[in-house]
């Protein structure tokens, strides 16, 4: 398979990604259906997600995961995983810059 056909099929899969993920973004609204989201692991896809290179769906994944890193469960996941995935947070962030992503990983314990 040449580099063009690889190329072809990785901006494939990640514009289906991209529609996935922005589906269940918008099935998340309902705090169950989140729930059962969070017990099938879409944080770990989430979080393997950001090694795509496509800019849309990185945005994507991001506020996704922002949205659920207002539960500490989410929270503790993200954590382990990007533990798991990556030797260091600070290798993480000098791959992925994103704000987003720094933010989850500061994100202080509110109140409300």
């Amino acid at each position: 398979m040449n580099l063009r056909k690889l190329a072809t099929l990785a901006k494939k899969q990640d514009q289906l990604l991209r529609v996935c993920f922005y589906l269940l973004l918008n099935l998340a609204e309902n705090v169950k259906v989140e729930d059962k989201m969070r017990k099938r692991n879409v944080v770990g896809l989430l979080v393997t997600s950001l090694e795509r290179s496509t800019l849309e769906l990185l945005v994507l994944v991001s506020s996704f995961l922002l949205k659920l890193s207002v539960y500490r469960e989410n929270k503790d996941e993200m954590k382990l995983v990007l533990e798991q995935r990556f030797s260091s947070v600070s290798v993480l962030l000098q791959q992925y810059p994103l704000l987003t992503l720094a933010a989850i990983l500061s994100h202080q314990d509110h109140p409300w």
